[in-house]
């Protein structure tokens, strides 16, 4: 099953809310079958950057999604076959891109997510996250960077002993 048309992947999220177990099941039935396909992140990506077309609550699920495929996927015994998926940077780079601009509820999943993804490639294969996410900084983000173990686990990402703090 091909998503030729993202307006299928965001039906298919839209359907996962509802109040009907059948239909939630067939749409959460259908989420599984895209995330077996190369390009599903990146399409949720690409749904994540056209937040401002679709309701909060697709634009939520579309990030809790991409965080429970970085969860799946984005693990040290996949280490080959990330390493040859062929969107690897677009995808690290989209992740940075869509956490500076999405809505502050689904930006926490993508914290999640970045977290999942450096977990395993910070530093040696992705050495330019820290110097992406301060460059995505500008002085009015409400974020900062943090060394310090004693941060806040609710608040922050880990990135190998360095933080990305959320402040309030």
């Amino acid at each position: 099953m091909c998503i030729r048309d993202r307006s299928n992947l965001v039906h298919a999220l839209k359907a996962c809310g509802s109040g009907d177990s059948k239909t939630r099941q067939a749409a959460e039935q259908e989420l599984k079958n895209y995330a077996l396909q190369p390009e599903y992140p990146m399409n949720l990506l690409a749904l994540l950057a056209s937040h401002d077309s679709h309701p909060v609550e697709i634009v939520l699920r579309a990030a809790i999604e991409l965080k429970l495929w970085t969860d799946r996927e984005w693990r040290k015994e996949n280490e080959f076959e990330l390493r040859n998926w062929p969107f690897i940077g677009d995808f690290k780079a989209g992740l940075i891109s869509a956490l500076m601009s999405i809505p502050e509820k689904a930006a926490w999943q993508l914290i999640v997510a970045i977290q999942n993804v450096a977990k395993v490639d910070f530093p040696f294969e992705w050495p330019e996250l820290l110097p992406e996410l301060l460059g995505a900084l500008d002085l009015n983000n409400p974020c900062l960077l943090y060394t310090s173990d004693a941060a806040d686990d609710l608040l922050c990402v880990d990135l190998g002993g360095r933080r990305i703090i959320k402040k309030k």
